[in-house]
């Protein structure tokens, strides 16, 4: 090939070449000011405040969470930046025909989920759990018989503190010894409820 013909073929690829490197250079940009975005910085000029992870309510362990502010949590996600966000706290549970106040109650992830005295007609929700609602129901023989007595395909309706409704359908249930980390489990929308009697 003489140069001639090389200044040629050259000149003919030019604006493919061109247009390609102008894409590669446009989808760079993007990944970093979404990597920016999502990692690096939260849109409202504010800073975040790092944290070791562990999610603290900024409220009592029994205080009901209708009465209480909206609930921020912060965690740090495999070690990148921590992510602030606001948790809808679910404050009303109707089921079987009933509709039970909520009140929340943090339980550290390597702890044992032990019976604790709350009134009967209160449920409580463990602080943190917003993609697999999780709540326990005082030990009593009401609270025993109202789950015995759900049938599949009955409704479980969570409303929350700024008037949302997540409805639920009821599938099984089964007996389990203690309390296991699969309870807390964030892995998929659903709901959870425990009765914290003695069987």
């Amino acid at each position: 090939m003489t140069t001639e013909e090389r200044k040629s073929l050259l000149a003919r690829r030019d604006p493919i070449v061109w247009v390609v490197l102008g894409i590669s250079l446009l989808g760079l940009l993007l990944i970093c000011v979404f990597g920016y975005l999502l990692l690096g910085g939260n849109g409202d000029g504010e800073t975040v405040t790092e944290t070791d992870g562990t999610a603290v309510p900024p409220f009592s362990q029994s205080t009901p969470v209708s009465s209480g502010p909206q609930i921020a949590l912060e965690a740090a996600v495999g070690g990148s930046a921590p992510i602030s966000l606001t948790l809808d706290a679910p404050v009303f549970l109707e089921i079987g025909g009933q509709t039970l106040p909520i009140t929340a109650r943090y339980i550290a992830p390597e702890a044992i989920w032990e019976p604790f005295s709350t009134a009967d007609d209160t449920a409580v929700w463990v602080y943190g759990t917003i993609v697999n609602y999780t709540f326990g129901l005082p030990g009593s023989e009401a609270n025993a018989a109202l789950l015995e007595e759900l049938v599949q395909g009955d409704p479980i309706v969570v409303r929350t503190k700024s008037q949302a409704e997540y409805s639920f359908t009821f599938t099984g249930s089964e007996m389990m010894g203690s309390p296991t980390a699969e309870l807390f489990s964030q892995n998929r929308p659903a709901i959870t409820l425990v009765w914290l009697g003695e069987a």
